[in-house]
């Protein structure tokens, strides 16, 4: 049976809307939402046109979590709103301070990440409350995942990375057996969730 992406822009149109009307007041144009299955890219972007805008995510990024879709989706929205409005975020290929605040401004964090400068999001208590009130669809991500329900692993090593849900610390730990209980976080005492 062969399955279509569909469900998977439809569910990031309905969150470009949600976020739009109440984060922005519906000012933001409504993109074209594509999804490139194919290529070497590792992030998303936008085409900024006369015609409309385009807004591209990569297929590894839809088969992560669905509220690391939900930042990314917001990040992106950040990038349009400072483009829209003449705000300048870039030296080169560098996010400067411009897009921290812009994110901060909708419940965004935002770090410096590097090389690529404030380009490290995640979002706030206030955004995730905003994403469960969405109810993203079950499954409309699911084309994006391995055949094991996680995103796919670039590396050849046998680690995995696992995340807290709650605090977001990270551990990697090798392959674990099938009726094994799980990893629990220390600090909040929660299941770990597979990242890759």
């Amino acid at each position: 049976m062969k399955q279509s992406i569909q469900p998977a822009i439809a569910e990031l149109e309905k969150m470009f809307k949600v976020v739009n009307r109440k984060l922005y007041g519906n000012t933001l144009p409504e993109p074209a939402i594509i999804i490139q299955t194919s290529g070497k890219r590792k992030h998303d972007t936008w085409n900024f046109t006369k015609g409309g805008n385009e807004l591209t995510f990569y297929a590894d990024i839809l088969s992560k979590e669905t509220e690391d879709i939900f930042t990314c989706l917001i990040h992106e929205m950040v990038r349009l709103y400072c483009h829209e409005t003449g705000v300048h975020i870039y030296k080169g290929k560098y996010y400067n301070k411009n897009f921290a605040i812009a994110c901060a401004e909708v419940g965004l964090n935002c770090e410096n990440g590097g090389r690529y400068g404030w380009c490290k999001t995640s979002l706030k208590p206030q955004l995730k409350k905003l994403l469960k009130t969405i109810k993203p669809a079950p499954g409309a991500f699911k084309i994006f995942k391995t055949r094991t329900g996680g995103p796919k692993s670039n590396s050849g090593s046998k680690l995995r990375k696992w995340s807290c849900p709650e605090c977001g610390t990270n551990v990697r730990v090798g392959v674990l057996p099938e009726n094994f209980p799980g990893i629990i976080c220390c600090e909040c005492k929660v299941e770990y969730i597979l990242i890759e």
